[in-house]
């Protein structure tokens, strides 16, 4: 995985080797791509790239690409990735969000993967950076307790200067949200066995479960006074 990157920034503690995000560069990131439609749930994380190059503002880390740099921004991959969910949409999961008292960020649940979202890595210029927690495995930095580290792969890590607090709370939040989806979930199978007992296949014009969402969104969205 690091073999992807430089050396220069490379630590080495033992047979461990980790990388501080704060001291990467650009030179040190030897792929560069214009445009690349990620395999969302081989995707490891999203960084924030913008503070050392405007051209490349986003750092990809992805199973078995390894590092590389692309021309588009967090903000539109994150939206490209939720157009593609064909499972529920940002509106609805938002609204479930505030219901539960979630804090901002809200995670990102689709169909492929779940990703929280960690805090800008500075406030002024910075989008969030998101992490797939299916890649998560993470300890407080022995360097600094501020920071945590991340595990890429065996003996191979990145730190990132966010606490592992933070990350805790953060992993709660998308646990509750999961834990109300499934709970909803039952008890809507449950009515549907009842409602649907002998009832015979629709075999009519289909509409997808994402289109009916995205209509129930319009319809509650709140109309602005005239």
């Amino acid at each position: 995985m690091l073999s992807s990157i430089d050396k220069a920034p490379i630590n080495h503690s033992n047979n461990i080797k980790y990388v501080n995000f704060k001291d990467l560069r650009y030179s040190h990131i030897i792929r560069k791509v214009k445009t690349h439609k990620p395999k969302w749930n081989k995707v490891i994380m999203l960084l924030d790239f913008s503070e050392h190059s405007k051209r490349y503002p986003t750092l990809i880390i992805e199973e078995n690409q390894g590092f590389y740099l692309i021309e588009t921004s967090i903000n539109v991959i994150i939206n490209q990735m939720l157009e593609e969910n064909n499972v529920t949409n940002k509106q609805l999961i938002d609204h479930f969000c505030e219901c539960l008292g979630l804090k901002h960020t809200y995670p990102i649940l689709t169909a492929h993967s779940s990703f929280i979202a960690l805090p800008k890595f500075n406030r002024n210029k910075c989008n969030h950076s998101w992490i797939n927690v299916a890649f998560l495995n993470h300890l407080p930095s022995l360097k600094n307790r501020k920071y945590t580290d991340f595990m890429l792969k065996e003996n191979q890590f990145i730190c990132l200067p966010i606490s592992e607090k933070y990350v805790n709370n953060k992993l709660d939040d998308l646990n509750k949200l999961i834990s109300y989806f499934n709970g909803e979930w039952l008890q809507l199978c449950q009515i549907l066995a009842i409602l649907f007992k002998d009832a015979q296949l629709y075999n009519g014009e289909r509409v997808t479960i994402k289109d009916c969402l995205n209509q129930w969104s319009l319809k509650n969205k709140p109309k602005l006074d005239d």
